[in-house]
C-alpha cells in the first residue's frame, strides 16, 4: 500500500512507500497544485495544474508503494509515471446520480493493480438501497506488466560477470552503497569493479567505491567472500522515463544509449546492457539505432540490418557466459534479460554521425 499520509498547512499529501515519490495537492501563486515529485531531484515549487504534464482534477493523492501510480482523489484519475498515461476510473456513476456521489479513493497496492474507494453510488452494486458509503477494491485492466522480474542477481564466487545496472541510482548513492550491503568484505579487496572505455583499446577503469553507474552502461564485477551473493537494488530506486521517439518500436517510448567510434578502429566495442528491471526480456529484433544524418536519421530511424549496411552498427551482439567463460553471439530471435551487459560494435559511419542504439520499454 502506500507509504504515508498527511497534510501540510491544509494540503494533503501521500509518500511512495519506498520513499522515492511524494504527491500533493495545495496551491502556488493563487493557482492549484497537484504535484508529483521524485525526492532529491527538485525542491522548488512547481506553478502548474498538471502532474507530470498531465492535468486532471482531483485531490487526496494516494502513491503505489513503487512510486509508479498516483490516484488524486474524488474523481478517480489514475496517472501512470512510467507511461505518462492518465485515465479516469469508471466508479459506475450514472448521470442522474451526478459525478462526486462522496466517492473518494482511500488506497491504492503496492503495484497499482488494485484501488480501494468508497462511494455512496446505488449503482455499483445490486438493490443497494440503504444510502451509505460503502467500499469497495477496483481491480485495474490492461496494466502493463512493467515491474514482474525480479531485480534480483545471484553473484558466485570467483567469477567474473558482465551486467549493466537495470535501473538508474539516485544522485546520492555511489556503487559501495549499491552493492555494499550484499557482498561482504570491502571494496577492494573482497569485491570489485570495472568500466570500459570503448574509444582506448583494452581500457578498463576500477571505477572505485565512490563511483557511480549510468542506465546502459555495462560493467564487469566480481568477489571473493567464498559464498554466492545476491545483488539487489535499493529502495530508493527511480523508473526510467521513456523517450518519446517515431523511431523506437514501442509506443511506450525507449531507452537511448549513445554509441562512440574511434576513427582509427574499424569496429568499436561498446560495453552496454539492459537498463530495465521489469517486463519482458528485450527482444534483439525490437532495437533499432538512430543517427543524426544518412537513413537512420529520418523518423522512423532504421532496424539493426539497415545500420549494419549502413556502416553504423554491427549486426550481432556479444555478451559473456560466466559457465563457459566464451563470449556467446546475439542476434536476430534472441533476447537480454535484466542485468545483463553485452558488446555493442560501432562501426566506421559512427566517426562521422552520433548515432545511438534505441531500447523499447518492455511489455
Amino acid at each position: 500500500m502506500s507509504g504515508g499520509a498527511g497534510a501540510a498547512s491544509g494540503y494533503p499529501f501521500n509518500i511512495s512507500a519506498n520513499g522515492s515519490v511524494i504527491a500533493f495537492t495545495g496551491s502556488y501563486a493563487g493557482e492549484e497544485l497537484r504535484t508529483v515529485t521524485e525526492l532529491g531531484q527538485s525542491s522548488s515549487p512547481v506553478n502548474t495544474s498538471t502532474c507530470d504534464g498531465q492535468t486532471f482534477p482531483g485531490n487526496d493523492p494516494e502513491v503505489s508503494g513503487d512510486g509508479r501510480f498516483v490516484v488524486f482523489g474524488s474523481m478517480g484519475y489514475v496517472h501512470d509515471r512510467l507511461t505518462g498515461e492518465t485515465r479516469q476510473l469508471d466508479f459506475g456513476r450514472t448521470e442522474s446520480e451526478g459525478r462526486v456521489m462522496r466517492t473518494g479513493v482511500e488506497d491504492i497496492s503496492d503495484d497499482g493493480g488494485e484501488i480501494v474507494f468508497t462511494s455512496g453510488s446505488a449503482s455499483l452494486v445490486a438493490n443497494d438501497t440503504n444510502s451509505q458509503l460503502d467500499v469497495f477494491v477496483h481491480a485495474r485492466d490492461s496494466i502493463p506488466d512493467y515491474m514482474s522480474t525480479p531485480t534480483e542477481f545471484v553473484l558466485a564466487d570467483n567469477v567474473w560477470e558482465m551486467l549493466s545496472l537495470p535501473c538508474p541510482m539516485p544522485p546520492d548513492l555511489t556503487v559501495d552503497d549499491v552493492f555494499g550491503d550484499d557482498i561482504p568484505g570491502e571494496y577492494g579487496a573482497s569485491w570489485i569493479v570495472y568500466t570500459h572505455d570503448p574509444l582506448v583499446p583494452n581500457a578498463y577503469t576500477d571505477i572505485t567505491a565512490s563511483g557511480r553507474l549510468e542506465p546502459g552502461q555495462g560493467f564487469w564485477i566480481t568477489q571473493i567472500s567464498g559464498n554466492v551473493v545476491t545483488l539487489d537494488l535499493p529502495r530508493s530506486i527511480n523508473d526510467l522515463h521513456p523517450v518519446t521517439s517515431t523511431a523506437c518500436a514501442d509506443s511506450h517510448g525507449c531507452y537511448e544509449i549513445e554509441l562512440s567510434g574511434n576513427a582509427d578502429a574499424e569496429i568499436t566495442w561498446n560495453m552496454v546492457g539492459n537498463p530495465f528491471s521489469y517486463g519482458e526480456e528485450l527482444q534483439f529484433d525490437e532495437l533499432r539505432a538512430q543517427s543524426e544524418g544518412g537513413i537512420c536519421a529520418d523518423d522512423s530511424g532504421c532496424s539493426l540490418t539497415e545500420a549494419y549496411d549502413k556502416s553504423l552498427i554491427f549486426d550481432v551482439f556479444y555478451n559473456y557466459n560466466s559457465q563457459t567463460q566464451l563470449y556467446d553471439e546475439v542476434s536476430v530471435g534472441d533476447s537480454f534479460s535484466p542485468w545483463q551487459g553485452f558488446w555493442v560494435g560501432a562501426l566506421e559511419g559512427v566517426n562521422s554521425t552520433q548515432a545511438g542504439l534505441l531500447l523499447p520499454f518492455a511489455k
